[in-house]
């Protein structure tokens, strides 16, 4: 019996993959219906990419922002306020006309931090940022955040997306 049971499990688990990687646009869709209070997609019916950096300001925000301005596209750069050493760092991405937004001030994972560390961490890095632009959006880091997590970001004007690699 548990033979059979650990084959029936198996392929259940392969058709569940397979849908997924021939129907990329499920995921979105079946992470929504686990967590409604997170954007996994855009709300838009047009055919739109939306490009995402995390964890900056790094090494590479200069080279990364070249390549955009050299093909003309957008991105929200997810910031972690302990990793900006310099006024200049945010001033070049906003100077580049690329948005902000908040990825709290360390890279600790969301689920690691109480409620309260957790609205200090986000209200450090929106404090940040708010000498710079307007953010609307926020990445929990490393992983979903809790609902209450979310509430509070919300509250502050905050949208939670996290990202996808499927267009």
């Amino acid at each position: 019996m548990t033979k059979r049971l650990l084959k029936v499990s198996a392929v259940i688990l392969a058709v569940v993959a397979a849908a997924f990687v021939l129907a990329p646009h499920l995921l979105p869709a079946a992470l929504l219906l686990y967590r409604s209070d997170i954007w996994f997609e855009a709300p838009t019916k047009q055919k739109q990419l939306f490009v995402t950096i995390d964890d900056a300001p790094s090494r590479s925000t200069g080279e990364i922002l070249s390549v955009l301005r050299k093909h003309r596209v957008p991105a929200t750069f997810f910031v972690i306020a302990d990793r900006v050493k310099a006024s200049t760092q945010l001033e070049e991405i906003v100077g580049a006309k690329q948005a902000l937004g908040n990825h709290l001030k360390t890279t600790r994972a969301c689920s690691k931090l109480t409620l309260a560390e957790f609205q200090s961490d986000f209200d450090v890095c929106a404090a940040l940022l708010s000498r710079y632009s307007k953010p609307h959006f926020f990445r929990p880091a490393s992983d979903f955040g809790s609902k209450e997590q979310i509430a509070y970001a919300k509250a502050r004007g905050y949208q939670a997306i996290m990202g996808t690699v499927f267009p």
